[in-house]
């Protein structure tokens, strides 16, 4: 396949992936918008409303990132030669996970929504492994990975309690945080191992929403997760400090 067929599949991909998205809450899809269907099946782990409004953000960063690759003098670039289809698989499953969720198959969005994290963590480890990665090619999937793994943990919430799982005889308040906990070692985790500053911020984002959500209502979630948000904030401004130094004493 050529170079130019690709970077327009990618254009094409993207521009399929916002309508389906926008006729999914329009018409709405099998009568219940996305927001709808989060409020039905509610866990204590989803965040408040407005958070979710990152999705703006990541569809105009890809946005960006499929133009500037489309351009004729991008096309043959190492790092979107390395990408590959993979940006266009990524957008097909991202249109899946929109059916089934709308049409209510719970197991099958998580296999879709996992399948969705995986094909992103495809991509940003190619990305990673060029020599060029400017922050404008690695930043859109930088915040798209880390908002997709925190939807996979509110997806696998989401399938657990309506599965009936009964949790080990703990709380659901117990194993929400457990999974606040599990999700910031995760970020801290992939700060140290990637260097990267952004990806982490979009759990900062995610934690000050569930806390956001909870409180005045359940005060051990709303402090855990604002406890976690600064925590994982301080942690990236020190390594990003130190990072930063590393570098000067290097010059």
């Amino acid at each position: 396949m050529s170079s130019k067929i690709r970077a327009y599949l990618n254009v094409i991909a993207l521009l399929a992936v916002i309508l389906v998205n926008y006729l999914a809450n329009a018409l709405p899809l099998n009568g219940n918008t996305t927001g709808e269907l989060s409020a039905k099946y509610n866990v204590l782990i989803t965040p408040a409303g407005y958070v979710f409004s990152i999705w703006g953000l990541i569809y105009l960063l890809l946005g960006f990132w499929v133009i500037y690759q489309a351009l004729p003098k991008n096309q043959n670039k190492p790092v979107f030669q390395s990408i590959g289809l993979w940006s266009v698989f990524n957008c097909i499953l991202n249109c899946t996970w929109i059916f089934v969720w709308h049409y209510e198959q719970l197991g099958s969005s998580l296999l879709v929504m996992i399948g969705l994290l995986l094909s992103i963590i495809v991509i940003y480890t190619r990305i990673q492994k060029q020599e060029e990665k400017s922050l404008f090619i690695r930043l859109p999937f930088s915040i798209y990975l880390g908002w997709i793994s925190v939807a996979t943990i509110v997806n696998m919430a989401v399938v657990l309690k309506y599965s009936g799982w009964n949790g080990f005889g703990l709380s659901s308040v117990t194993w929400t945080i457990i999974m606040l906990f599990v999700g910031a070692l995760l970020a801290m985790f992939f700060t140290i191992q990637n260097k990267d500053f952004v990806f982490p911020l979009v759990f900062v984002w995610a934690y000050i929403g569930i806390g956001v959500r909870h409180m005045g209502k359940i005060d051990v979630l709303s402090n855990t997760s604002f406890a976690l948000a600064a925590l994982i904030l301080l942690f990236v401004i020190w390594r990003a400090v130190k990072h930063r130094s590393h570098i000067q004493t290097m010059k």
